[in-house]
């Protein structure tokens, strides 16, 4: 074999051995959602290298979107889309629906639809009780709360269900509940409950989810029981749609904590608190409509100051 053979041969094995191997494939999971848990069915059908995000972005269609819903449009609109990175199990109650978190105990949203007609009545408060559709083992009771340092506060409110009385009463199950700050819960979280009512004896019909944000992987509990321990949140959210008229929406975020502010400062729009519980709201509407009443923030609109 001649020499410039050789040399050719040379050249081949030299760059055969240096290429570098395909890199591999990375899994790889993002939750921005501080609630997420990684469950098997997030595992299901995922590829080694997808990357789970809570929503795909959001494009704003800036032409003409018609903004006025009919009745039939606005069945289930204040139900979320299914949670699949938590602990669901849903409660349809008669006048709400809670979303009822196993791992917390204690719900990750309560939804209802709220106008005028759900404030007439003459349904009285009640005691709290303990509901007998959550799992004995994740059945928070009232005397739990006992020294604790919380108030059970409501999430559906139970002014919100004056028309019927059983309504009133499922208010009060501790499915519905959540530990909150005495001052918050009787304060400016209490003055954004009446400022909703309002708004509906003005003739708006509207649709609300809230509900507990959680910052820490490990928030602190409270409980009487060491079996059952309820999570203590550390922020409030509140999404509010109007469908009246032209459809409009607005969030809020709450400390649950000592604080007195005007509502203006806790106001947000529902896509920045989409984004911090990794919660799909108003998913039936239109995509369009959807974009668009979801980005906006206008407490003036609401009648904020």
């Amino acid at each position: 074999m001649n020499r410039q053979l050789l040399f050719l041969l040379s050249i081949i094995i030299i760059l055969v051995a240096c290429k570098k191997p395909k890199d591999e494939k990375v899994q790889t999971f993002r939750y921005s959602n501080p609630n997420a848990e990684m469950t098997s069915e997030n595992l299901q059908g995922t590829s080694s290298d997808e990357t789970l995000t809570d929503k795909k972005p959001k494009t704003v269609n800036k032409g003409k979107v018609n903004r006025n819903l009919t009745f039939e449009d606005r069945k289930g609109l204040e139900l979320p889309a299914k949670l699949k990175d938590r602990s669901e199990n849903m409660l349809k109650k008669q006048g709400f629906a809670v979303s009822y978190n196993n791992k917390y105990n204690c719900p990750n949203y309560v939804a209802w639809n709220l106008n005028s007609k759900r404030l007439k009545g003459n349904a009285r408060r009640t005691k709290f009780e303990e509901d007998t559709k959550v799992a004995k083992g994740n059945r928070v009771q009232w005397y739990d709360y006992d020294g604790s340092g919380y108030d059970r506060g409501h999430m559906c409110p139970a002014a919100d269900n004056k028309w019927n009385q059983d309504a009133t009463n499922e208010t009060f199950l501790m499915s519905n509940i959540c530990p909150q700050v005495h001052n918050l819960n009787e304060g400016v979280w209490n003055d954004l409950e009446q400022k909703c009512r309002s708004w509906a004896w003005k003739g708006k019909d509207l649709y609300i989810v809230c509900g507990p944000i959680f910052d820490s992987k490990h928030p602190k509990t409270i409980g009487k029981s060491q079996k059952v321990r309820i999570a203590v949140p550390d922020r409030f959210f509140k999404v509010v749609l109007s469908a009246s008229d032209e459809t409009t929406a607005i969030g809020f975020i709450y400390p649950n904590a000592n604080t007195n502010r005007p509502m203006r400062d806790y106001c947000v729009s529902v896509d920045s608190i989409e984004a911090v519980t990794g919660i799909d709201f108003y998913h039936i509407l239109d995509d369009d409509l959807e974009n668009i009443v979801e980005a906006e923030c206008n407490p003036g609109k609401w009648g904020i100051p």
